[in-house]
């Protein structure tokens, strides 16, 4: 017997080791969180992990070979020919490159009819196939919730984005409305005040007028000044509204304005019976740096309410000074004896749109203490009030003030005088006036006039342009809005024409917007006037632009005094019957207006100039001089009574 015998001792340790690697792969494999397959060089599929049943439902059975994976994996006939062709495309890369191979996010469906998305990992291990799948199905699907969502995001962003542009460009179409609507308030407001302030300057320049009536056109001048002023204010308002509006800060005499606003609000003081009265410090100032416009509205506005609200009694405007030299303050005080304000509406009165319950009986907006408030704010300084119920108010202000010193005021321009004419050995000059408002074109061109000027009007764009050919004047005083052709437009025309860049033209126009302003002077006027306008202005832009030279009224020291109203001649009253002054002495001592006009007449037909004088005295209420005079007439005659009756021994003399 020959035995041989053959250790084997290291394949058998070498073979355990190997089961126990496998088993220690397929305990790895088993536990991984990714789908694998194993699958032979026949295509027989010999393993699959437990990830793989539970992800895709299919047990091993049913998938015997690879050919039943893609056909329960891949229902679409289009679809699963897309993948085989990759597959296949796949493998041979391998076996070429021997590496693995990737099919990225395959559609597989499950055995459940769910479709799961997954990236195929391939590789060649000798002649067996490895597949391990990476589900990437629950990240897709948060993929494609927030591209859903962005998309989403994105047309709310659009949708918010179309909403804004409408807002914005209805904000736009609303800020076109207003400009345009206080553009037409600003020329249908203005363009009759201009001829208010215009006609009244006109029959203020006039000789022949009573003291009274001047008095009167200065009052209406000057209200219509202020309302000129509040218009302007009102005309600002998108300013305001932006918090662009600036105050100024210019030379003022402040005895000046508080006189002429102490003269305005008197009338409406004495219509309802009230004394109005003025209580000046000795330390304020009068020449001030400030801004004239809103301290007269703030003034005008507590004073106006005061009287408004107060059925007896006084109204006081009170001025005063505080602070030090370093920083000098106005103080300014509305006192009245009305109502009172209660305490809760004293807390609220300053705010738009209140009023207290004793002011709810008149009428008003509400809206005026604001604006002081506002105002004065504005300017540095602070406004309140203190009251009572049945005591009156007390509206105070403070202000900070810059007191102007000697130089200032020395430098301040004085009023060159009145323009009384045009001085001689001057061309005669011609005067285009374009203007359609008859009124306005009639104050212009009668101002004009009266000095000596040359004058012709046209109503729209194309008038003028046939006037200055026809006609070639010196000067163009053009309005902006016009008919059929507008003034900008016009002017571009005329400049173009023969001689057209000689003319001087200017604008006169009732717009106060600073673009339009620019626009006219891009245009090629040279100068902007703006409506309604004063005599002086008007002047003054004739002298700057066309160097015409006019005669002035003197004024200051030298200057001769105003013509005062002609007295009455007592030999012309001593001529009149003696009955008919005894009449006109009771007509007058009874304040019978009737009579007294009556008898006024009698004196007129027997001498025309008494007439007129006693007619003029009579027009101004200066009833008390015709009565002196009348009593000096029955002094005269009873004085000489007595001395006829002394010379005949009747009576003893009279100690006068």
């Amino acid at each position: 017997i020959v035995g041989v015998g053959r250790d084997i001792t290291e394949r058998k340790q070498m073979e355990d080791a190997l089961r126990d690697n496998e088993t220690k792969f397929r305990r790895m494999i088993e536990a991984l969180p990714m789908a694998i397959g194993v699958a032979g060089a026949e295509g027989n599929i010999e393993y699959l992990n437990p990830r793989f049943i539970e992800l895709f439902g299919y047990r091993p059975e049913e998938l015997p070979h690879v050919n039943d994976w893609f056909q329960r994996a891949y229902p679409d006939p289009v679809y699963r020919q897309d993948m085989l062709d990759l597959w296949l495309a796949g493998v041979e890369s391998a076996k070429q490159k021997g590496s693995d191979f990737v099919l990225n996010e395959a559609h597989i469906t499950c055995r459940d009819g769910a479709v799961r998305i997954a990236n195929l990992i391939s590789a060649l291990i000798g002649d067996k196939s490895l597949a391990i799948f990476n589900d990437i199905t629950d990240r897709k699907r948060a993929e494609a919730e927030l591209l859903a969502y962005r998309d989403r995001l994105e047309d709310l962003v659009e949708q918010r984005t179309a909403e804004l542009v409408a807002a914005k460009e209805q904000a736009e179409s609303a800020n076109r409305a207003k400009s345009v609507f206080l553009a037409n308030m600003s020329h249908e407001l203005r363009t009759p005040l201009n001829a208010i302030l215009g006609f009244t300057e006109l029959m203020r320049r006039g000789s022949g007028l009573l003291r009274r009536d001047r008095e009167h056109l200065d009052i209406v001048n000057r209200s219509g000044a202020h309302l000129l002023g509040l218009i302007n204010d009102i005309l600002d308002m998108a300013k305001i509204e932006a918090g662009r509006i600036q105050w100024e800060k210019v030379p003022l005499d402040l005895d000046v304005i508080v006189g002429e606003i102490m003269e305005m609000m008197s009338q409406r003081a004495r219509e309802k019976g009230l004394a109005l009265a003025l209580e000046r410090s000795s330390r304020v100032p009068r020449h001030i740096r400030g801004d004239e416009t809103r301290l007269r509205q703030v003034l005008v506005n507590l004073l106006g309410n005061a009287i408004k609200f107060t059925e007896r009694g006084t109204v006081t405007l009170r001025l005063g000074a505080g602070g030090g030299p370093d920083q000098p303050r106005l103080l300014l005080e509305v006192e009245d004896t009305g109502p009172g304000i209660a305490a809760p509406d004293r807390v609220r009165v300053f705010e738009p749109f209140v009023q207290g319950e004793q002011m709810s009986s008149q009428r008003g907006t509400g809206l005026g203490l604001a604006i002081c408030r506002q105002f004065v704010e504005l300017m540095g300084g602070r406004i309140g009030v203190s009251s009572e119920l049945g005591q009156g108010s007390r509206f105070w202000i403070d202000l900070p003030v810059d007191i102007l010193n000697g130089g200032e005021l020395a430098g301040s321009e004085e009023s060159p005088g009145e323009v009384l004419g045009l001085l001689p050995d001057q061309p005669e000059w011609r005067i285009l006036i374009v203007e359609d408002q008859p009124e306005d074109a009639l104050l212009l061109g009668r101002l004009l006039e009266s000095v000596g000027f040359q004058v012709r009007t046209a109503a729209n764009g194309v008038e003028a342009i046939e006037q200055y050919q026809a006609w070639h004047p010196h000067f163009v005083w053009m309005d902006r809005r016009i008919p059929v052709l507008d003034g900008v437009e016009a002017t571009r025309r005329i400049r173009v024409l023969e001689g057209g860049g000689a003319v001087k033209i200017a604008a006169l126009t009732a717009s106060v917007f600073a673009e339009q302003r620019g626009e006219m002077l891009e245009a090629g006027m040279d100068d902007v006037l703006h409506k309604p306008f004063r005599s002086e202005e008007i002047f003054g832009c004739l002298e700057r632009l066309l160097g015409v030279r006019f005669q002035r009224r003197e004024t200051g020291p030298g200057a001769p005094a105003a013509p005062t109203a002609p007295a009455l001649d007592r030999a012309a009253l001593a001529a009149l019957p003696e009955a008919l002054r005894r009449d006109l002495a009771d007509a007058l001592l009874m304040l019978d207006t009737a009579r007294i006009d009556a008898l006024i007449r009698q004196v007129e037909a027997l001498d025309a100039i008494l007439g007129q004088v006693l007619r003029s005295q009579a027009d101004d209420f200066d009833y008390a001089g015709m009565d002196e005079a009348l009593r000096g007439m029955r002094k005269v005659a009873v004085r000489g009574l007595e001395q006829a009756e002394r010379a005949d021994g009747l009576r003893p003399p009279r100690l006068d």
